[in-house]
């Protein structure tokens, strides 16, 4: 193995091509790569907290409706039946005996009390059976413009919904996002650690054949078996590392991934920051948004307590039909107004005027750590790009040291612990240049996510631009 071949398998971030078809939400053949885009869709789709906003906004709308429904006429119609038998007595005196719905068997022909009575007529006194039909209407006249403030109020609830609908989603796609840097990270470092398996399986085998040339010792071969156990075991737990992060990512699409090929390389593009930038990711920031919706509840909901101080007016109607009987209708109108009731209508006022100060001080919190958010996304944007570059020139200084130590163990003036160590330091450089180049995406998924920003739209201009 040549230097240049050495070091282009140690810095390349790849994934081995292992094929698993997802199924109905996933890729549609067992050729397909899933790409970062599609998964974040996937997320999206599978969320069970998306689906659960949804229902909140579905919730959100029928209270709109009921209020709508609410201002206009309510209309009833009631009917009801009943007997009326006089039952002797032996003195002479009577008794007024009602029956139930059983009368409506005596409508026609005057039969009485069909509930059990009607064997009692021979008793004396007579009977009769009356039923009654009934058409009511109310119409709230004048609610202090209740009904416009209750209106107000549930359609900034069903604004809170969709913007909660939004944030799950966005939450949804950078938790995937995360998830699948990961993968690529967990598979990158699995590379490292093959190769270091190789080259110290190779240095096991020369120490053998140095020992049995008579130019080696037993105790290099023996550091050489050590060293390699060693490997063994980061092997081992960067094949578990690899396991891991594909359950995480499977867990955050909703569909297992184990065997999935995904992106050989992923390069997110890079977001500019600028000085209005801290204006318009406060804008794009949906706490901020939240917070402002509620505000404004909270501010309508004190004028929506002060309208207990004034009066509704309500007007009635209602049709009345008997037949046999009298009919008749009647038109009016009530007043309700509440003149003393505790003060508990000054105390909701004041609640709800509490709301509203903390409303505006969670604005202010809410805006200064939107500021620090991107604050912090930026600097650790910036080191993980510095210790790139480190780690780039630790990748060449060491995989120099480690050319060099070969070529000294292979002349016989150099020994086996100076290949252990430059290969010991060859594998932790190129780890810290597998962490840094990671670090540098998931700072990119910080600062898209500090910024407001939807993930997707960065994404899709990236495509768009390449």
């Amino acid at each position: 193995m040549n230097l240049r071949s050495l070091i282009a398998g140690l810095t390349a971030l790849s994934l081995s091509p292992m094929i698993l078809v997802l199924g109905p939400t996933g890729p549609a053949a067992a050729n397909d790569r899933l790409t970062l885009v599609e998964a974040i869709r996937i997320a999206e789709r599978n969320a069970p907290s998306v689906r659960s906003a949804e229902a909140g906004l579905e919730g959100a709308e029928a209270r709109v409706e009921e209020l709508v429904g609410g201002a206009f006429p309510q209309v009833s119609l009631s009917t009801s039946a009943y007997s009326i038998q006089m039952l002797g007595s032996g003195s002479g005196a009577g008794s007024l005996s009602m029956g139930g719905l059983g009368g409506l068997g005596g409508l026609g022909g005057g039969l009485g009390s069909l509930g059990g009575l009607g064997g009692l007529g021979g008793l004396g006194g007579g009977g009769s059976t009356m039923a009654q039909v009934q058409l009511s209407a109310n119409q709230v006249l004048f609610d202090a413009f209740r009904t416009r403030d209750g209106l107000k109020m549930a359609d900034i609830s069903r604004d809170l919904a969709r913007v909660e609908i939004v944030n799950v989603r966005r939450r949804a796609q950078f938790e995937a996002a995360n998830a699948y840097v990961g993968v690529l990270r967990a598979q990158s470092l699995l590379d490292v650690s093959r190769v270091a398996l190789e080259q110290a399986q190779a240095h096991v085998e020369q120490a053998t054949i140095r020992e049995r040339s008579g130019v080696g010792t037993r105790f290099e071969v023996l550091q050489a078996q050590t060293q390699l156990a060693n490997i063994q075991g980061q092997y081992s737990r960067a094949q578990a590392g690899v396991e891991m992060a594909r359950l995480s990512l499977g867990t955050s699409l909703g569909v297992s991934v184990m065997g999935v090929s995904l992106e050989q390389s992923l390069a997110l593009p890079t977001v500019r920051v600028s000085a209005d930038t801290y204006d318009t990711a406060i804008a794009n920031r949906l706490e901020v948004q939240q917070i402002s919706l509620k505000q404004a509840m909270d501010e309508t909901s004190v004028t929506l307590q002060g309208r207990a101080y004034l009066p509704t007016v309500a007007g009635l109607g209602q049709y009345s039909y008997q037949p046999g009987g009298s009919n008749y209708y009647l038109l009016g109108t009530s007043i309700s107004w509440t003149l003393l009731n505790g003060n508990q209508t000054e105390a909701k006022i004041n609640q709800a005027k509490v709301e509203v100060a903390k409303d505006l001080q969670q604005l202010e919190a809410i805006r200064r750590q939107v500021a620090l958010d991107i604050q912090n996304a930026m600097s650790a944007r910036s080191e993980a790009v510095d210790r790139v570059a480190i780690a780039q020139l630790g990748v060449a200084s060491a995989a120099e040291g480690y050319r060099l130590a070969q070529v000294r163990f292979q002349a016989g003036v150099g020994t086996g612990l100076e290949v252990i160590d430059a290969q010991t330091s060859l594998a932790q450089a190129q780890s810290n240049l597998v962490q840094a180049k990671y670090d540098v995406q998931a700072a990119e998924l910080r600062v898209t996510q500090a910024l407001g920003l939807e993930l997707q739209t960065v994404l899709a201009k990236k495509g768009s631009a390449s």
